[in-house]
């Protein structure tokens, strides 16, 4: 069969092979132009996941605002099968900078301000040819890399550069890297707070190089949180969901592709959670003073009110910034991460029945242990993704003795404002910044936080 590349944002400039050998299909979003094959959204590529071979975008990605060139990189990573490649053009910062300074200019550009200007900010003669970003070659190839795509050639050409990306199925980290995995959509007053709680744990311990943060960004999530993951000073990799993918699916899925990558351990923390200053710490010396088999490092507490300094083997897992161990997620977690668990009918009601189907032959597994509450659950209630682990927690302590450790205080506050179990929330304020200042002061009192949520 032969090879296929997909020409994206193609204008005038088609191609029946490219390179030479490949089938291409030329597609832009403008309906009047020759030899365009598809006319589309580039940013919306109605095409299956890995289709193409080759994708081109030539003179394209510099159409964009930088809120979307992530999007649009994962958009058309998406369509390239493994160890696919992009090629794109664009124009060259470093060049354009450089001859300014240095006055280059044109026949068609005779004032250097004017060359500049044109190769910086488009033609500007129809309304999409507009430049909205200037690129480098070392910040494109640093955003491709967060995008799973590695940069394979690179040269100059004029005022343009093209550089040539591979799609990679893993992440390549550090050989003590693990991952902080950060689920994110529609909160960034909560993703805020969050993302400073974290920093300033990772400030006050001071050692935590070996971890890469993953984000596992909703289909819809809006700008705003994208803003604050731009401003995230630690290594991260983003992943965008080309589709709705819904909470248990999406964490799920998120875990087992964290877990591809990590070398021992994910620590998970949703939008919604706040770290203490001391977390880090707590997991340094659980890591140190534990010797037998450990599920689940947690920071939660149900009560609050033991020794600071206190810990205690258990069998309970809670959403709130645990540490989960690669062993534990391989051999119980992984081989439940489908869909014939979580569903994905794009139901919410066929899925919730798939789930409790799948939850209540779990658990009649496991009956002879119901008595002695080694197995919590009887029902088909909480049959989201926190209550599968909770129930593999149990089946790892019966069938081989394993535990979550836990603290006796609380490293960890959870400021679940609104979501999907919080039907009241809506966060006072006409503007983010006002929002992230009600929230601030709302969270002081949890007892106020639950009355204005309507839930705990």
């Amino acid at each position: 069969m032969k090879k296929l590349t997909l020409n994206v944002g193609c204008g005038e400039r088609t191609y029946k092979e490219y390179p030479e050998g490949y089938k291409c299909i030329n597609f832009d979003n403008r309906k009047n132009l020759p030899n365009v094959d598809v006319v589309g959204d580039v940013r919306q590529l109605d095409f299956p996941d890995e289709t193409f071979d080759y994708v081109l975008a030539s003179d394209i990605i510099e159409h964009f605002t930088i809120k979307e060139t992530r999007k649009l990189l994962m958009e058309w990573r998406r369509v390239l099968k493994p160890n696919g490649v992009l090629e794109m053009r664009t124009p060259n910062l470093k060049f354009l900078a450089e001859n300014y300074v240095k006055g280059l200019r044109d026949g068609a550009h005779p004032h250097p301000a004017d060359f500049f200007s044109y190769h910086a900010f488009g033609g500007q003669d129809y309304p999409g040819n507009f430049h909205y970003v200037l690129f480098d070659r070392s910040w494109l190839s640093m955003i491709c890399k967060e995008c799973g795509l590695k940069e394979v050639e690179y040269k100059e050409v004029a005022q343009n550069f093209i550089m040539k990306v591979e799609k990679r199925e893993k992440v390549a980290l550090g050989d003590n890297d693990n991952i902080i995995l950060r689920p994110v959509y529609n909160r960034p007053e909560m993703l805020a707070l969050s993302l400073k709680y974290e920093i300033e744990a990772r400030k006050f311990y001071g050692q935590t190089d070996h971890l890469t943060t993953l984000f596992i960004v909703e289909h819809g999530t809006p700008d705003k949180v994208l803003e604050l993951i731009d401003q995230y000073p630690y290594k991260k990799k983003l992943e965008f969901r080309p589709r709705k993918y819904g909470l248990t699916m999406s964490i799920l899925e998120g875990m087992k592709q964290a877990f591809e990558m990590a070398r021992s351990f994910i620590i998970y923390i949703e939008d919604d959670i706040l770290i203490h200053k001391t977390y880090f710490h707590y997991l340094k010396v659980v890591f140190k003073t534990q010797t037998g088999p450990v599920s689940v490092i947690s920071p939660y507490n149900f009560n609050d009110k033991g020794d600071v300094h206190g810990i205690r083997r258990a069998h309970h897992y809670a959403a709130l910034a645990p540490l989960i161990t690669k062993k534990f997620f391989d051999k119980y977690v992984k081989q439940h991460v489908t869909s014939n668990y979580y569903g994905a009918t794009g139901n919410d009601v066929e899925d919730f029945h798939i789930r409790c189907d799948y939850i209540l032959k779990l658990n009649e597994k496991y009956k002879e242990y119901w008595s002695p509450k080694l197995y919590k659950y009887k029902d088909g209630t909480h049959n989201e993704q926190a209550g599968l682990l909770n129930r593999l927690v149990d089946v790892a302590m019966i069938e081989e003795n394993m535990h979550v450790i836990m603290p006796e205080v609380n490293r960890q506050q959870h400021i679940g404002y609104f979501g999907k179990n919080r039907p009241g929330g809506v966060i006072p304020g006409k503007s983010y910044e006002e929002r992230l200042e009600n929230l601030r002061k709302i969270i002081i009192s949890a007892e106020r936080m639950y009355e204005l949520a309507a839930a705990k």
